[in-house]
């Protein structure tokens, strides 16, 4: 029972998100919005192709997916309510996948299925659709995953989804399939491969289901996503045993093929969203630039626990949410370092090379800084996998992090940090970023995604953000627990 209440207040608290931002807020919406009502299984399909100079093309594509994000965007102070209405009109774009190729595309097909002339219903369809998708994804978690890796997920996942992936969960953007697609393939691949001897035969195939699912979420939706799961797939070959490989045929065929796929699926697409061949920077000092990219790099992990903005690179979180995050992460982290095997030490290298390899390589190709070239979301989907693996105990060992009284404090202020993520970006649309919280007399100039009833679905998503954390808190003593009992054949792994 708590395992599924889990689940719902997971969708409750992303429900809340979904209607916090306008059509238009995630980053880069208008080549989103407009490759997704621009694709050939779009119902609609009402794009006109343009012819161009040099052999390029534009496509006619509705004002609203073009143009929403246009009065608010980098104007933090600037309320939703200037966003364009829908008046039947169509803009001139060549931003788009169609045109520019950036994207794998599989993300805008599906997404396009809800396209319509209601556009603020459509986007909240597809908003929607992805909270459904990653509750679902968690839920189907948590009743087949092996003790020892829920102990993990029900650690990291509350303090790394805190505010960028349930904001981009929320949000139309593709890089929502790649985060929960990256996070769920490890967790999965790992259950179905390490995990086996302690699954039921269902548990096991649905395991295997699971992760063949998020890799084709991730490997549709963004190019890095392809090469994050050939990276996962390595860490977890690393961490499983020859025994645990041979027990579990079929889950190792399956993982490894994902990324066959996703390797060839990344040598056919190229950099994809990293942009064209040509360099925007005009560094000369290649070894001094390389220096800075990497002790850049870790900024990335505060970012995306609150140090980055959310939307538009506009809509700034306040240090209470970035310190708990960091100060969560760091937790975690150094208590998951105590905990230490051979086999666990070489995954964490090989899933922090591909963090900190992904950006500096981005970065030196383009002769710029990597701060001006990478945004904390691109690297969520990797950074996640390396937390859990970091945290990860594998069994036998027993050992649980923290009694009681730090547990519950840092809990608590996890949970917090959560709501008031939430409350903070409703605010930046609907009051602008200047007005003070909770201020008398203050009128909303915009009532949220749903209109008037967004606030008291924003209110449950806060109340519900909180339950989530404390439920996952309640899980993980429940698995602690359990583990007294666990005997390390039940679970297929010699001392």
């Amino acid at each position: 029972m708590t395992r599924l209440a889990s689940a719902i207040t997971l969708l409750l608290a992303l429900l809340g998100w979904v209607v916090a931002s306008p059509i238009g807020a995630s980053p880069d919406d208008d080549y989103h919005l407009a490759s997704i009502w621009c694709s050939e299984f779009s119902p609609l399909h009402p794009c006109t192709t343009v012819p161009g100079d040099n052999g390029g093309a534009s496509y006619l594509a509705p004002k609203v997916t073009v143009e929403a994000h246009v009065c608010f965007a980098f104007q933090p102070n600037q309320t939703a309510d200037c966003v364009v209405e829908d008046d039947g009109a169509l803009r001139l774009t060549d931003r788009l996948n169609q045109v520019q190729g950036l994207y794998p595309g599989g993300y805008y097909s599906v997404m396009s299925v809800f396209a319509s002339s209601d556009f603020v219903g459509s986007v909240s369809a597809m908003r929607l659709f992805n909270a459904l998708l990653v509750s679902v994804l968690l839920l189907l978690f948590l009743f087949v995953g092996a003790p020892f890796l829920q102990r993990s997920a029900l650690l990291v996942l509350p303090v790394v989804f805190v505010p960028m992936a349930l904001f981009i969960f929320g949000s139309t953007n593709p890089s929502s399939w790649t985060i929960m697609g990256c996070t769920f393939f490890f967790l999965f691949g790992m259950n179905a491969v390490v995990g086996r001897r302690s699954l039921t035969k269902r548990a096991y195939f649905a395991s295997i289901g699971g992760s063949v699912l998020a890799a084709f979420l991730a490997i549709t939706s963004r190019v890095d996503g392809s090469a994050f799961v050939a990276v996962i797939t390595i860490a977890i070959v690393i961490m499983a045993t020859r025994e645990q490989l041979r027990n579990a045929i079929a889950a190792s065929v399956a993982v490894v093929a994902s990324a066959v796929v996703a390797t060839l699926s990344f040598l056919q697409q190229g950099l994809g969203p990293a942009g064209s061949s040509a360099t925007i920077g005009e560094s000369k000092y290649v070894g001094g630039l390389l220096l800075t990219n990497i002790l850049e790099v870790p900024i990335f992990l505060a970012g995306a626990v609150g140090g980055a903005p959310l939307g538009w690179a506009d809509t700034r979180m306040p240090g209470f949410v970035s310190t708990v995050g960091l100060l969560a992460v760091g937790a975690l982290t150094f208590w998951g370092l105590a905990v230490m095997t051979g086999r666990k030490a070489i995954a964490i290298v090989v899933l922090a090379s591909a963090t900190f390899a992904t950006p500096v390589f981005l970065a030196q190709q383009q002769r710029i800084e990597v701060l001006d070239f990478v945004q904390a979301r691109y690297l969520l989907p990797v950074l996640i996998a390396l937390l859990l693996a970091i945290v990860l105990v594998l069994p036998p060992g027993r050992r649980g992090p923290y009694p009681n009284v730090p547990r519950y404090t840092l809990v608590t202020l996890v949970a917090i940090s959560g709501a008031a993520a939430l409350w903070v970006n409703f605010h930046r649309y609907s009051f602008g970023a200047n007005e003070p919280f909770l201020a008398r007399n203050l009128e909303p100039q915009w009532t949220g995604l749903w209109g008037d009833p967004s606030q008291m679905v924003i209110v449950v998503g806060m109340l519900a953000s909180f339950a989530f954390v404390f439920l996952f808190a309640r899980l993980y003593g429940l698995e602690v627990r359990a583990s007294q009992v666990e005997s390390p054949v039940e679970e297929g792994i010699r001392p």
